[in-house]
């Protein structure tokens, strides 16, 4: 009877062993160069990427292209958008008509997401944001976090 425990104790702790391999592995993501007119903005969006990537559970980004199973790739800019803004308002005391001017960031963004060993495509995206002024995190921000969302969705991560 000894033996059986024996062979049910090992079974058991090679099951706990296995477990965490068989449970859900990890994508590995290695974010290479977005490309753009603007080399701090370029970078910014691959150190932006890097960011949301790495808040998805399912995902794990790595430092270099043979350590990964997708490569995300892209070109990006930020342009300045003229803005012209009239509001006004009416009061019993009278009508009062603002105007402003100025330039606002607009953020474009477009990126593929393929398979290291095969070159298949898994996700492409393209977006473009608007900075939404002073309690936005920025158009760069923003673009990149939607188009992660977009990726997450599609692609079933967690």
């Amino acid at each position: 009877m000894s033996g059986m425990r024996f062979i049910l104790l090992l079974g058991a702790v090679l099951c706990m062993l296995t477990a965490p391999l068989m449970a859900q592995q990890k994508v590995r993501i290695y974010v290479s160069e977005i490309k753009g007119p603007d080399e701090f903005i370029s970078e910014r969006f691959k150190l932006l990427f890097m960011e949301e990537l790495s808040k998805i559970k399912t995902v794990e980004v790595v430092n270099s292209k043979d350590d990964a199973d997708l490569v995300l790739e892209g070109v990006g800019r930020l342009d300045m958008l003229q803005q012209e803004e009239v509001s006004g308002a009416a009061s019993q005391t009278g009508a009062v008509i603002s105007g402003s001017r100025g330039e606002i960031p607009n953020a474009m963004l477009s990126v593929k997401l393929s398979e290291v060993k095969t070159g298949r495509l898994l996700f492409v995206g393209n977006k473009s944001k608007v900075s939404r002024g002073l309690f936005s995190k920025g158009a760069t921000h923003d673009v990149v976090s939607e188009l992660v969302k977009d990726m997450k969705k599609k692609l079933k991560w967690k």
